[in-house]
């Protein structure tokens, strides 16, 4: 849920999709250095389903779906 809402924030600033996808990109490369290796799938795992439910704001403005109020 926090990455919807966080995607939902970022339309209403107007944040570009490139730019949205470059930050999570930058932030995932950091993280990745600094996991542990056996670690490495599940934090790839999650980084993807988060990374999904931020982009699913933008899908749903892509599609013209009405935002919610």
């Amino acid at each position: 849920m926090a990455g919807y809402e966080l995607g939902r924030s970022a339309l209403e600033r107007e944040l570009g999709l490139l730019e949205l996808v470059g930050v999570h990109h930058e932030v995932l490369c950091e993280v990745l250095t600094t996991s542990p290796a056996d670690e490495l799938p599940d934090v790839a795992g999650a980084a993807a389903e988060f990374l999904i439910e931020v982009l699913a704001s933008y899908d749903m403005v892509q599609r013209g779906v009405p935002r919610a109020p």
